[in-house]
């Protein structure tokens, strides 16, 4: 029970993190773990959100696609399990970020022999074609942990040779990482997320699985959440057989 408690407990703290109102919080950390379809009185008692904003929250859930409504007297609101919610999150970050965000130029061109720490604390937006040369750079740089989320569909990213750090790798199939040295220790686990990332102890770098679109992070306070929910869908995989 504690550590269910100190688990909602963080979910609410990296969803107000992300931007989330306190009721907004409140309502989609409470019913990703409850995992079941409630009425709006029933969240309000559970949360204790008032009842006269408890709708408001939830239809601002609804619009952004973290929570459903199956409608009908009453209507019933639910939302995915915490690992897909946490792909969802990765999604609106990334999405929210290009939107808003205007490009540094000297992102446009940036060589790898001058590393990416010029840049200092940032979330930048990045383009397909700097996603391959900034995946590189911070999976050559990690000296503590790399947490690696990738498919078969990006698998071209990694290196032949991983370097000396704790390595937790969440991959789709077991082929995807065949071949890959590793200089340190490894864990792997089976899962499939629509997304890639690459997270290391000074920066990240998130994308949808395709590669189109991605947001490379070294602020500090949005990168400790960008590696916890890392940690959350690394988790939630198959331990490899």
């Amino acid at each position: 029970m504690v550590k269910k408690d100190k688990t909602l407990a963080n979910m609410k703290r990296i969803l107000k993190e992300l931007g989330f109102s306190n009721y907004e919080s409140e309502i989609l950390a409470y019913l990703s773990f409850a995992r079941t379809p409630l009425r709006a009185r029933e969240i309000s008692s559970a949360t204790g959100v008032p009842r006269t904003k408890v709708y408001s929250a939830l239809y601002s859930l609804a619009e952004a696609n973290l929570i459903s409504i199956n409608p009908g007297r009453p209507m019933i609101f639910s939302v995915p399990s915490p690992e897909i919610l946490s792909s969802l999150l990765f999604d609106k970050i990334i999405e929210e970020a290009t939107r808003k965000i205007s490009i540094l130029k000297k992102i446009s061109h940036l060589e790898v022999a001058e590393g990416l720490w010029i840049l200092g604390e940032v979330i930048l937006p990045i383009s397909r074609l700097l996603i391959e040369k900034i995946s590189s750079i911070l999976i050559s740089d990690a000296r503590e942990f790399l947490i690696l989320i990738i498919s078969s569909k990006n698998r071209r990213i990694l290196p032949k040779k991983l370097p000396h750090a704790k390595i937790s790798l969440l991959v789709d199939t077991h082929e995807a990482y065949e071949g890959i040295e590793v200089l340190g220790p490894m864990d792997v686990r089976i899962g499939s997320h629509r997304l890639f990332a690459i997270v290391s102890e000074r920066a990240a770098l998130v994308s949808d699985d395709d590669l189109e679109k991605g947001l490379y992070i070294s602020e500090k306070k949005m990168l400790k959440v960008i590696t916890e929910m890392a940690e959350s869908l690394y988790i939630s995989g198959l331990p490899e057989s």
